[in-house]
């Protein structure tokens, strides 16, 4: 008996839950009766009172769910997925123990309203809870149940709570890290992938009025944090292929930057090849301006000459005839 209650055996907590959880579809399933024995009649059956078809109502979905199907899960976690992936317990069998132990707790905790109203000066034996198994928000305000049957429905979820968040982390690291070698997470059985699928309704997290399923959460955080590094792994690609790609465009710059400096001092040549010749131009320009105008001085000198050549002919001609003034009156006309 010691070695029960004191056991981190996988297997034996395993047959623990399953025990368990298999007591808890009894009592489960004895609510549900009570309550189609109430229905089978319009005046009720078996004289069941309201507030109390309200409490076995919400017992019973409480009971179900959180008590019988969930654990029923864990049982088979724990004695199956050590042997499927070749590992020889649990990442945290202390862990696995612990969150046995705590279910229980949780389980006769939510079992222990039912007897429980002479504690609280209730006036009647039963302070179970009566809200509903779901925990609509206006429904378990203190307006709706002033009495303490909601705080132990929210208490016995939340003991409930820590122990599926213990489980589940322990399946998750499991699965992850004690697989046998060569064993993929695509190798594994159909049976374990789809345990792995429910540890996402098993890990949740139980919070006043709502419940946040953190099981879907973690593992929707883990395939992302998968997406994230296959992302960061094509970006290091990326990044290496524009490494790739500037030390070919390096040289490439280099060239095409050669090959515009020489065509910037082609061009260079040819501008100041145009400035030279322009330059020439003129002064050949300047040089035959110049030389016509020694042309037109030289022949204006020579006509010049000419004409007093002219006159001294006149004056050695003989006098008398009138000749002279003859002369003179031309060589005035003409010039």
């Amino acid at each position: 008996m010691k070695s029960w209650l004191t056991t981190t055996d996988h297997k034996r907590i395993g047959l623990l839950y399953f025990w368990t959880a298999f007591v808890f579809f009894l009592i489960g399933g004895l609510e549900a009766l009570i309550i189609r024995a109430q229905l089978v009649k319009p005046d009720g059956g078996l004289g069941v009172s309201a507030e109390t078809f309200n409490q076995l109502f919400t017992m019973h979905g409480t009971t179900m769910v959180f008590l019988a199907l969930m654990p029923l899960s864990a049982a088979f976690f724990n004695f199956i997925i050590p042997l499927q992936i070749g590992a020889r317990d649990v990442a945290f069998p202390r862990l696995n123990a612990f969150s046995y132990w705590v279910f229980l707790l949780g389980g006769l905790f939510l079992n222990f309203s039912f007897i429980a109203g002479p504690l609280f000066s209730a006036g009647r034996l039963s302070v179970a809870p009566d809200a509903g198994w779901f925990g609509y928000a206006n429904l378990t305000s203190r307006q709706f149940s002033p009495g303490p049957n909601v705080d132990f429905w929210l208490l016995g979820l939340q003991i409930l709570g820590i122990a599926s968040l213990a489980a589940g982390f322990n399946f998750v690291v499991t699965i992850l890290n004690m697989r046998a070698p060569g064993l993929r997470m695509l190798r594994l059985p159909l049976l374990l992938l789809r345990l792995g699928l429910g540890l996402g309704l098993r890990v949740r997290l139980r919070l006043g009025r709502r419940r946040a399923l953190v099981g879907c959460r973690f593992r929707l955080g883990l395939v992302t944090g998968r997406l994230g590094l296959v992302t960061g792994r094509l970006g290091l690609v990326t990044g290496r292929l524009g490494l790739v790609l500037g030390r070919l465009g390096l040289p490439a710059g280099i060239v095409a930057g050669g090959l515009t400096l020489l065509a910037d001092h082609r061009q260079l040549d040819t501008d100041l090849h145009r400035l030279v010749l322009g330059h020439l131009d003129r002064g050949e320009d300047a040089r035959g301006r110049r030389r016509n105008l020694g042309v037109d001085l030289v022949g204006g000198h020579l006509q010049q000459r000419l004409v007093g050549a002219d006159l001294v002919a006149l004056l050695l001609q003989p006098a008398g005839d009138g000749s002279f003034g003859n002369a003179l009156a031309e060589a005035r006309h003409g010039h």
